[in-house]
């Protein structure tokens, strides 16, 4: 049963249900309402297997109700205002594959084990201490926006999408995060993680986003970056990488976004970035290079650009596809920079015919010139009969 994006308003009981012993789905984001949820409910819904409850405005400690879904494989109560610790049941619960409580106010420690999961996303929450090694399986994780601290486990990573951005996690990035090649999606930006980024990134051949930034790494950009042939956003911006660019980074045809902003790296932009013509946002803040090429040939603009600390990719749960895996729509940040250049360009172009418009009504002698101009012109490509 799906009421999802009905723009219903006002406040209803969950217990309008009661009767529906036979529910396998049950889905009710992104309505104008709230959901009331007795603390004593039991659920009568023994076959249920989907709920989505986000945006539903559910207050409070986590609903003691879902402990009764033994049969739940997917759950949705993300964007609501619910609090405190998460109940050990709900990782006893024996199916439950696709958890996503992101954008809550959640707070506690992860247990030990992991369910298999093959979606967990924890986004924007509270949840504090070192993540367990086993948490690294599955389809996608996303516990950016916390408090986890520690350092990133040294263990097998098989998601297609991983974004812990945005937490106290420390120490190197561990050579297993590429050993079975799986990933998509690497966002570990605003951390304080540190030493050289590794080499055998270059083994990631499915890479499409590498966000790094604003962390602590240091050494020089590896070579081995440019065997990412589809990588789209390389984002370094705001570490202590020194040295120069490598130029086997044009082997990165279908790079989109580079920012190297806020490092210490030197030398030149190499020639060969003339022939990235998929690149709209280039970004070299706070770096002097000994001179700068000829980037005609891009599609985008030469710009320094100061990246915004948000979520990479918001994706949206797709259940139609794979349960709620989420699509991999990255946010596309240099999309609406592109955006706010044409503006720009539109509004000096205005700005400037405007003023040619005022000058001639009110100096004449330009006027007269502008006139004989234009006559001139226009006898040209009539005698050539192009007018």
């Amino acid at each position: 049963m799906c009421v999802s994006s009905s723009n219903l308003r006002g406040k209803f009981s969950i217990t309008m249900f009661q009767n529906m012993t036979r529910l396998r789905g049950l889905e009710i984001p992104e309505n104008h309402f709230t959901v009331d949820i007795p603390a004593s409910w039991v659920p009568p819904f023994d076959q249920l297997s989907y709920m989505g409850l986000g945006s539903c405005n559910i207050q409070g400690d986590f609903p003691t109700f879902v402990s009764t879904l033994y049969s739940l494989q997917d759950l949705d109560l993300s964007n609501n205002q619910i609090e405190g610790n998460v109940p050990n049941w709900l990782w006893d619960l024996p199916y439950l594959r696709f958890l996503n409580l992101s954008n809550n106010q959640l707070r506690g420690s992860l247990p030990p084990f992991n369910l298999g999961f093959i979606v967990l996303d924890l986004y924007n929450n509270s949840f504090h201490g070192p993540i367990p090694p086993n948490y690294f399986y599955g389809e996608l994780l996303d516990l950016s926006n916390n408090k986890f601290n520690g350092s990133i486990p040294a263990t097998k990573f098989t998601q297609s999408y991983l974004s812990l951005s945005g937490n106290n996690l420390s120490g190197g990035i561990p050579h297993s995060i590429c050993t079975k090649g799986y990933l998509e999606i690497l966002d570990l930006s605003r951390n304080s993680l540190k030493d050289a980024i590794p080499t055998n990134f270059g083994r990631c051949y499915h890479l499409n986003v590498l966000n790094l930034a604003q962390n602590e790494f240091q050494g020089e950009m590896p070579k081995e970056l440019g065997n990412l042939t589809q990588l789209e956003t390389l984002n370094l911006n705001g570490n202590n990488l020194h040295g120069t660019i490598p130029s086997n980074i044009a082997n990165c045809a279908n790079l989109k976004v580079f920012d190297i902003g806020h490092n210490q790296i030197q030398g030149t932009i190499p020639i060969y970035f003339k022939i990235l013509t998929q690149l709209k946002i280039l970004s070299t803040t706070s770096i002097k290079f000994e001179g700068l090429i000829e980037l005609r040939n891009l599609q985008g603009f030469f710009v320094s650009w100061e990246p915004q600390s948000s979520r990479i990719s918001t994706g949206k749960w797709n259940t139609e596809l794979w349960g709620w895996r989420k699509s991999h729509k990255v946010a596309d940040d240099e999309d609406e920079m592109e955006r706010w250049w044409e503006m720009a360009v539109g509004l000096s172009y205005g700005v400037g015919f405007a003023t040619l418009i005022v000058v001639l009504c009110f100096h004449i002698k330009w006027r007269k010139k502008c006139f004989v101009v234009m006559n001139g012109i226009l006898a040209y490509l009539y005698e050539r009969n192009l007018f």
